[in-house]
């Protein structure tokens, strides 16, 4: 399994910026999650193909999970590693709906994405093998640039 970021945008990705903050989680957020957190580390990724931005990603991570995979906050490095492969890797499953969205520039914040305002969306859950939610995220792809795989 890899990220769908990389798996769906059509051109090579050379970069990735990270931002992330610790915020107690608003009932949308709480929503997404199948167990109560006091916080949730809410990250923001932005996708660099030659220096231009042409994904983003914003994902949420529990609080106690940080704690629990000893996630070091202090490194983006170790943040961006756990999101981008760690999180694929210890045996997980997720579960993927992609649909239209015309919020891609507008959740992007800091960057404009597209001169379009169409977007495809990958709605994500990463669950670890005791069927807890590791990350929800949500990757945001200029239209254009977005292509589906299937390996069967």
């Amino acid at each position: 399994m890899t990220h769908p970021v990389y798996d769906s945008c059509q051109e090579e990705l050379d970069s990735v910026e990270l931002d992330f903050r610790i915020e107690p989680p608003s009932k949308s957020i709480l929503d997404n999650f199948d167990h109560y957190t006091a916080a949730v580390v809410i990250v923001d990724r932005w996708y660099k193909h030659e220096g231009h931005t042409i994904a983003y990603s914003l994902s949420f991570i529990p609080i106690e999970l940080v704690g629990r995979l000893q996630i070091d906050l202090n490194s983006t490095d170790a943040l961006l590693n756990f999101l981008e492969h760690t999180c694929y890797e210890q045996d997980p499953h997720c579960s993927r709906c992609v649909t239209y969205s015309t919020t891609g520039n507008f959740s992007a914040k800091n960057y404009k994405l597209s001169s379009h305002d169409s977007f495809l969306m990958t709605h994500e859950n990463v669950y670890d093998e005791n069927e807890e939610i590791l990350v929800v995220s949500k990757h945001y792809i200029p239209a254009e640039m977005f292509e589906l795989k299937y390996s069967i």
